[in-house]
């Protein structure tokens, strides 16, 4: 069995497929609490939700270090946000997008204070004209004045981050399979991408041999089990967390589950007024085995990544790929293609790690895909784990003596039961 080293198959943050929907890249929601320290309303809470537009902060501020702290980012300006709502003591409070607040954000773009109210100016709620005012802040609390009474009650607050799944936004990350735009089933061990709404953290790409359990303090479980992660892409037209589905998430003899997916956003160190906040739980449906094609470019929509074993060559049109050599490849060669979605293998592969502990490297899928050359089936040779590439799994193939010749020649892998195919991915035959 061969892999080609220099062939990267995690380079999957190219997406954008019709089926996922798109969201408000601009908009961010949060929920806070407060709680009365002084005044008549001692002891009580409250909490409500805002949210506000994240295409409006500008970041580097002058007393920016370390990546924490205020005037990182600021922004004071009508129309910042889009909501808040939250009734305290039979009092309803709310601002529109015809109000004004400040927010102080740290060097990654984070929440770390937001100040808002009616009548109010940074640091102060002085009383206007002997009009009602308010002030919310993650440091200086909740703050309101009526008719020259400062300080009718304060207290402390809190805010929590809430992402949000989007709906059919959990898919295979080589195929981003969605079936009727809802998204469809993945398997154990597979690398998954979950779409969300923009998230309050910075970019991340995972680095060294394993999968970390968090990344730029965003985690992501199935059923209560951490998911390994493989990147983080909090901001653009289609924000997303890229993870891998832990192995564990069906029991010993259990074929399919619907399970619930969280993705929580963490506090930032050096910003304890900022807690961890979990989306809602959606469901998502396990299976066995669900493969997913990984294809150039980076969509499920290309050409597969299927290296010819005499060469190492890409068998895609001459040219096609840059940085690789491709060429067609000729009926009867063997060859290999990336996939993820296998399930699970023996010997068990670890969470986040692509190493194999068998003594001949091999750790096979339990269950071999069917792959289909131009529609003719095709001799698979090896099923299992891809060395080194947490996540990804190679299929090792012999091109049949009757398949079709052309630079699109289509390419399918399914799952051993038969019940879900891959993408169709495309590979050049001469």
């Amino acid at each position: 069995m061969t892999i080609a080293k220099s062939v990267s198959v995690l380079g999957i943050a190219g997406l954008a497929l019709a089926t996922i929907p798109a969201c408000n890249a601009a908009t961010i929601s949060y929920t806070f609490s407060v709680t009365a320290t002084t005044g008549p309303l001692a002891g009580t809470t409250a909490s409500g939700t805002f949210s506000y537009d994240s295409s409006s902060i500008v970041l580097g501020g002058p007393n920016c270090t370390g990546g924490a702290g205020p005037d990182c980012g600021q922004n004071n300006s009508t129309g910042l946000f889009t909501s808040l709502n939250f009734t305290w003591d039979s009092i309803s409070y709310g601002l529109t997008t015809a109000d004004t607040g400040f927010l102080e954000f740290n060097a990654y773009g984070t929440l770390i204070d937001p100040l808002f109210g009616r009548l109010c100016s940074k640091g102060t709620c002085a009383n206007v004209n002997g009009v009602e005012s308010w002030w919310v802040s993650a440091y200086g609390g909740f703050h309101y004045t009526m008719q020259g009474t400062i300080g009718l009650f304060e207290g402390t607050a809190a805010l929590t981050p809430q992402p949000t799944i989007l709906p059919g936004g959990i898919v295979n990350a080589a195929s981003y399979a969605a079936v009727n735009g809802v998204g469809s089933a993945v398997a154990p061990g597979s690398l998954v991408a979950i779409f969300t709404s923009p998230l309050p953290t910075q970019a991340g790409n995972f680095t060294g041999a394993n999968l970390p359990p968090a990344l730029s303090n965003v985690s992501v479980t199935f059923n209560g089990i951490t998911a390994p992660i493989v990147a983080v892409s909090p901001t653009g037209p289609y924000p997303y967390v890229s993870v891998q589905v832990p192995f564990e998430v069906l029991s010993q003899g259990q074929t399919s589950a619907s399970v619930p997916v969280v993705v929580t956003v963490n506090s930032f160190p050096g910003d304890p007024q900022i807690l961890a906040g979990g989306s809602t739980p959606v469901q998502a449906s396990i299976v066995a085995s669900a493969p997913g094609i990984f294809t150039f470019p980076a969509t499920g929509l290309g050409n597969a990544i299927l290296v010819n074993l005499s060469d190492n060559s890409v068998a895609a049109p001459a040219g096609s790929i840059p940085g690789f050599t491709t060429h067609p490849i000729a009926r009867g060669q063997n060859a290999y293609f990336y996939v993820s979605g296998l399930g699970a293998k023996t010997p068990e592969i670890q969470d986040g790690s692509g190493n194999c502990n068998a003594p001949n490297s091999r750790c096979n899928a339990n269950a071999n895909p069917t792959v289909l050359v131009g529609g003719i089936s095709a001799q698979v040779n090896f099923a299992g784990q891809a060395p080194g590439f947490p996540g990804v799994d190679q299929v090792n193939i012999t091109i049949p003596q009757n398949a079709p010749t052309g630079n699109a020649v289509t390419l399918v892998a399914t799952s051993a039961d038969g019940s879900v195919s891959s993408n169709s991915a495309t590979i050049a035959i001469q």
